[in-house]
């Protein structure tokens, strides 16, 4: 879920995504 959260605020941490 955090990929679909953090995809749309991807601008902010697009890294933290995949290291969520």
């Amino acid at each position: 879920m955090y990929l679909v959260s953090e995809g749309r605020v991807g601008h902010i941490r697009p890294r933290a995504t995949l290291r969520a």
